[in-house]
């Protein structure tokens, strides 16, 4: 067995860089849940046809709350929040485009 010869500053480093790619890769199954139970919302305003039940203002408030999240998440260059508000961004907009749309 080999082992390899650290500092503890550099083992602290290795344990945060171990910990953070695990919850990188956590946050981007989030960010894909968060945009299929969205999915069910936009099938039933386009099969309906009906968008009585959906605030435009509240939908309006996500699309903008998630595109500047969007636009931090590129500043600090983070893949997967950019993978999860891209999804986000992108679905929010075809519900309240589908609710605009059915009003």
């Amino acid at each position: 067995m080999k082992y390899i010869k650290m500092s503890p500053s550099e083992y602290k480093r290795f344990l945060l860089y171990d910990w953070r790619a695990r919850f990188d890769k956590l946050i981007v199954v989030f960010g894909l849940v968060n945009v299929a139970a969205t999915i069910p919302q936009i099938t039933q305003l386009w099969q309906a046809r009906d968008s009585s039940g959906v605030s435009v203002i509240t939908w309006s408030y996500y699309v903008v709350f998630t595109a500047m999240l969007l636009v931090y998440s590129i500043t600090i260059k983070s893949k997967p929040m950019i993978i999860m508000y891209t999804g986000n961004t992108i679905v929010y907009i075809v519900v309240l485009v589908s609710a605009i749309i059915f009003r």
